[in-house]
């Protein structure tokens, strides 16, 4: 039990370095059809995890299809008819949005640093 608490000492406090020195640069994760596994080991993952990361993943199970639509996401491509747009437009337009400023080494963002000192 001794080692066990000091391993999970360790792995928080290698997580919190971390998160100061690669900036986040994610907004949301949603995996979609996970089985019953994965979710078991997402919920001891996260244990280790900071809860503003935390709060950006979704572990959705076979019931995805309403989820994603009560959070107004859109799986079907345009050229298929639906409203996503393609990988590519999507990456263009995330690229236009970057600010390479944001992502200093050592960046936070501020609900982070808010998150980390509350």
């Amino acid at each position: 039990a001794h080692a066990d608490r000091k391993l999970v000492s360790l792995v928080r406090m290698l997580n919190t370095h971390f998160a100061f020195t690669y900036p986040d640069t994610v907004r949301k994760i949603i995996v979609i059809n996970a089985p019953a596994a994965f979710t078991m080991v997402w919920n001891l993952i996260k244990s280790f995890l900071h809860p503003v990361t935390v709060e950006k993943v979704s572990v959705l199970g076979k019931n995805y299809a309403a989820a994603l639509a009560a959070e107004k996401i859109q799986l079907t491509p345009e050229y298929l008819a639906g409203e996503m747009p393609s990988w590519s437009a999507e990456l263009k337009r995330l690229h236009a949005e970057w600010d390479p400023a944001a992502l200093q080494p050592g960046f936070a963002l501020p609900e982070d640093t808010e998150a980390i000192h509350a």
